[in-house]
């Protein structure tokens, strides 16, 4: 599951993934539809690689604001996390 910020949803055990963009993103790709393209791209692409994914695509869409895109991965820093322990 993805967590986009500007929304009040509580992370859960579930989330994977937090999105943190501005409007040039927002205005022209939904949220669920964000959420379907990391989803779809995740298991074979950096997130580097998807940020520019939905980058392209808000400019493909005309965006008429900035884009900045951060992209999360919940998992990846409770491994580091664990690691970090041992």
């Amino acid at each position: 599951m993805v967590v986009l910020i500007g929304r009040s949803d509580e992370l859960g055990k579930d989330n994977r993934y937090i999105v943190i963009a501005t409007d040039g993103l927002w205005e022209v790709i939904n949220p669920k539809a964000c959420m379907k393209i990391i989803m779809k791209l995740a298991s074979k692409y950096s997130l580097d690689v998807i940020c520019r994914v939905l980058l392209w695509i808000a400019v493909k869409r005309k965006s008429t604001d900035n884009i900045s895109i951060i992209l999360v991965d919940l998992m990846y820093c409770n491994a580091h996390s664990m690691i970090l322990r041992n």
